[in-house]
């Protein structure tokens, strides 16, 4: 990592978790540098027409599944 400044409006901040030298400043900083500070706005971005709500439950994790003969034996 360069000794450059950085315009990172997180640190700037006081944002603790971007702190430099942090993992996520760090991650961050390498995705800017491969990916271009656009490209990674735009790889996360909510594809056009897509219902907010619809795609985090489409791709967000699954919720534990229920098991009530493991619930009922545990009493």
């Amino acid at each position: 990592m360069s000794d450059e400044a950085h315009t990172d409006p997180d640190v700037a901040a006081g944002d603790s978790d971007s702190a430099l030298g942090s993992s996520r400043f760090n991650l961050k900083m390498l995705a800017e540098r491969t990916l271009g500070g656009d490209a990674l706005k735009k790889a996360v971005a909510l594809p056009q027409g897509e219902n907010v709500n619809e795609w985090i439950a489409s791709h967000g994790k699954n919720p534990p599944t229920f098991h009530p003969p493991l619930l009922f034996s545990s009493f």
